[in-house]
């Protein structure tokens, strides 16, 4: 996928719908599917206390965005004065006994930023004479009776279920713009490991492999970096919903050791920049076989999660020395396997979520590298890219149907006599082909 054609990266993520009634195995017993909370009346002077305190935490990195424009905090306050019933604010309690904020940030954060006197008042329409005030302009008592007003807070216990605690977090989120399911993760889970997702996102190196240079705005790049440790750790363990497993993946390692944090990033390194030197701009996307009609193939415009689970992991299995050499082969034996192999397409295209379909798209493709890795140079039946090159850029033209290949990933060196009758891998024997016509002409090497 061509940079200049991207104007936005996108990516497939499995919804897990084909799923859900299947995943029965682990299930949550049934006392233990209750939240355990506590009810509190704090005044607007008290949450600033804890907050100041780092005590609260409203925390806008899983929050995003602070939204309220001033007059919509205004009106806040005014029905502070007024006395409305506000909505209650939900909290999360920590390991470490601080609170977090679940529901309730952009009205929290309006009241700290009023009394820190960083906007004055204005749109009042029952207090108009308070518009054009800041909080050190209010009368004493005024100020007195905003600091003493009470908001219901209820703090979802440290010792509730994760999983219930992470459904919570999600049916508690009925904002306009809803947080996806890593953002929540990142609410749920904050430690040295979400922190290590963040960091990596912004990675030159990654941010040029998927072909962006800003982060994305709702943290997939965060969820596919979790999706890639999730697999290195544990792809024969894995069983649906993914968003479980990657669940599962952000909590157990949460407060991972600076050593584990240093080592996981060293991992995700290396296998970017193999795959980026393998794959360059076309990581990750699946090319496409022509047919009868039409013999062009074409890559498809978004990044397929299931190459991008086995490519990125697979790579982990090798050093560096292992898989350069022998590039063009590994690059080759990936567009073969997804134009004509209907076993390994299936995998990558249908339910690709499911256990099964996980685990067979694993052991094909580790299976392949490991016959690539473990043939000697010479004995590599694939002709080198150097060489297809050659060919593409004197004449791109199909040696068997006689029109010209569109794409130079479409395009593919055959064995004018077949490898498997004794034909040799040698520029004497190779000839410009569209992959289908490859494919259809029987007899294949």
């Amino acid at each position: 996928m061509a940079k200049e054609d991207q104007q936005e990266w996108e990516v497939e993520i499995e919804e897990d719908i084909e799923n859900i009634e299947e995943d029965t195995e682990g299930l949550i017993p049934l006392e233990k599917r209750e939240l355990i909370t506590a009810s509190k009346d704090l005044s607007i002077r008290e949450l600033k206390e804890q907050v100041s305190d780092d005590e609260l935490k409203l925390d806008p990195s899983f929050q995003r965005y602070y939204v309220f424009d001033n007059k919509t905090a205004s009106r806040l306050i005014e029905s502070v004065l007024m006395n409305v019933p506000l909505p209650i604010i939900y909290l999360s309690e920590e390991e470490d006994g601080t609170n977090e904020v679940i529901d309730g940030q952009q009205r929290l954060t309006s009241f700290m930023r009023f009394l820190d006197n960083e906007f004055a008042l204005t749109g009042l329409t029952v207090f108009k004479e308070l518009n054009h005030k800041r909080f050190q302009d209010l009368p004493k008592e005024i100020k007195s009776k905003i600091k003493k007003s009470t908001l219901r807070c209820i703090v979802i216990l440290k010792d509730s279920n994760p999983d219930i605690k992470f459904d919570i977090f999600e049916r508690l989120n009925s904002g306009s713009v809803q947080l996806n399911r890593q953002e929540l993760r990142n609410c749920v889970h904050r430690g040295s490991y979400s922190d290590l997702l963040k960091e990596l996102a912004s990675d030159p190196d990654w941010l040029n492999l998927i072909g962006t240079t800003e982060l994305h705005k709702r943290m997939t790049d965060c969820e596919m970096i979790l999706r890639f440790f999730a697999f290195y750790h544990g792809s024969n363990f894995y069983s649906p919903p993914i968003s479980k497993f990657l669940n599962k993946e952000i909590e157990t390692r949460r407060n991972a050791s600076l050593d584990t944090i240093n080592n996981l990033r060293q991992v995700f390194r290396i296998s970017v920049k193999l795959t980026s030197s393998v794959f360059g701009e076309n990581a990750f996307i699946r090319l496409q076989r022509g047919n009868n009609k039409n013999h062009n193939g074409k890559l498809d415009k978004k990044i397929n999660m299931s190459l991008f689970d086995i490519v990125m992991v697979g790579f982990t299995r090798y050093k560096q020395r292992d898989i350069i050499p022998k590039a063009d082969a590994i690059r080759n034996k990936l567009y073969d396997l997804m134009t004509n192999d209907a076993d390994f397409l299936e995998t990558i295209m249908i339910s690709t979520s499911n256990k099964g379909k996980v685990q067979k798209r694993f052991l094909i493709w580790f299976n392949a590298l490991d016959e690539i890795i473990g043939m000697p140079e010479n004995e590599l039946r694939s002709f080198s890219d150097y060489f297809k090159k050659e060919l593409y850029d004197i004449n791109p033209t199909c040696s068997i149907c006689n029109q010209q290949i569109i794409s130079f990933y479409d395009s593919v060196v055959d064995h004018k006599t077949p490898y498997s009758l004794g034909g040799k891998t040698e520029p004497a024997n190779g000839r410009l082909t569209h992959r289908y016509c490859n494919f259809a002409r029987g007899n294949r090497n």
